[in-house]
């Protein structure tokens, strides 16, 4: 699986993530609150255990610990106390030892110590599609912006012999070939699945689970990953594809490199995810939500589309902090400035041409509790 752009330097997901951020304020402030006051099977108790799964660093990383400690201390916390055990969850390669020392100044700013509502961090690292924690141990459980992210590209996209082949391609833009769409969305099926199951095994009954990954609203036609207006200016658009494509002819890289590249990103759609969840029999299905999210607010987005250098800076900040250091990996790091310069190139002439309407994902917000 792919890892978040460690560090905090100008490419390291901590200073570019302002996009997952608006998620927290649009969408998942006042539900998150909601829900835990709500939820029963936190009364009474005097150690509550809560899981932030693909938690990767950063101040969205700590804005959430926040947000659910402050939930528990307001809604359960009563005369005695609560002790909040707080798992961040996420690859071994994630930077961990960034996000402690963040966490470590944050608990210094917060003063989480001094409330009787205490706060436990401590690291899980793994594959949130293997099991994490011990069984009915954990009592929330929270996962953003990550659930699109596969455990694998599927085998038979990167096999040259198979009808799936994705040749020319890194992901699987409108109009790809069915074998290719199909391979996607039996591996995405079956990762959905993993996880289910292993949260099933981990969450306490009555326990709360709440997702948030890029979806999309077509139901029918997988291949329509991102929508009619979305399919350039995405990250996984044709933007990133052009650049692919130049740098090829330009000789900076070779044609097997590009044809060995292929995201590891799926959106799945509602009815996906309702069928996933159903079909375990294992947790009841809240809320299920489909939001389209802007990148920007109205005036910002209006700048943005119409000044190509301010888009081109805007979304290679995006792209390098979710994808900088696997294309670094994948390329070589003496390619790596190359591919930047000709990827805010490829973005500028995308504005030039008018080919972006709009800065938007499709999300899917899930609210899950444990039967």
């Amino acid at each position: 699986m792919p890892r978040m752009t460690g560090g905090e330097d100008e490419h390291s997901y901590t200073r570019n993530s302002q996009v997952q951020a608006r998620s927290i304020d649009l969408f998942m402030k006042a539900l998150l609150e909601d829900e835990i006051s709500k939820l029963a099977v936190l009364k009474g108790q005097s150690i509550i255990k809560v899981a932030d799964l693909g938690c990767s660093t950063g101040d969205n990383t700590l804005r959430y610990a926040q947000l659910i400690w402050e939930s528990i201390h307001k809604h359960h916390g009563g005369g005695g106390g609560v002790e909040v055990h707080y798992f961040f969850s996420d690859l071994p390669t994630n930077d961990f030892n960034t996000l402690f020392q963040q966490v470590q100044g944050w608990e210094s700013k917060m003063g989480t110590m001094s409330s009787s509502t205490k706060l436990y961090p401590a690291a899980a690292p793994g594959s949130f599609y293997k099991r994490l924690f011990p069984c009915g141990s954990v009592h929330i459980v929270l996962s953003t912006w990550s659930l699109q992210i596969l455990s694998q590209v599927p085998e038979a996209v990167m096999d040259k012999t198979s009808t799936s082949y994705n040749k020319h391609r890194a992901h699987i833009p409108r109009g790809s070939p069915e074998a290719v769409v199909k391979a996607y969305g039996e591996q995405a099926k079956k990762n959905l699945h993993e996880f289910i199951l292993c949260r099933a095994h981990e969450v306490v009954s009555g326990g709360l689970v709440v997702l948030l990954l890029v979806g999309r609203e077509d139901e029918r036609h997988p291949d329509n990953q991102w929508g009619k207006d979305l399919e350039v200016g995405t990250p996984f658009g044709s933007i990133f594809e052009n650049t692919w494509k130049a740098l090829v002819l330009e000789g900076t890289i070779s044609e097997e490199l590009w044809n060995s590249f292929n995201f590891q990103i799926y959106a799945r759609s509602l009815e996906e995810v309702k069928v996933a969840v159903e079909a375990t029999n294992l947790f009841h299905i809240k809320e299920l939500q489909q939001h389209e999210q802007s990148f920007l607010d109205y005036e910002e987005e209006k700048k943005v589309l119409a000044d190509p250098e301010a888009f081109a800076q805007f979304y290679i900040s995006f792209v390098g902090g979710v994808m900088h250091s696997n294309i670094a990996n994948h390329i070589g790091y003496e390619n790596i400035d190359k591919f930047f310069q000709r990827l805010a190139q490829t973005a500028r002439e995308a504005i030039e041409q008018k080919l972006i309407t709009k800065l938007a994902m499709t999300m899917n917000l899930v609210v899950l509790i444990r039967t």
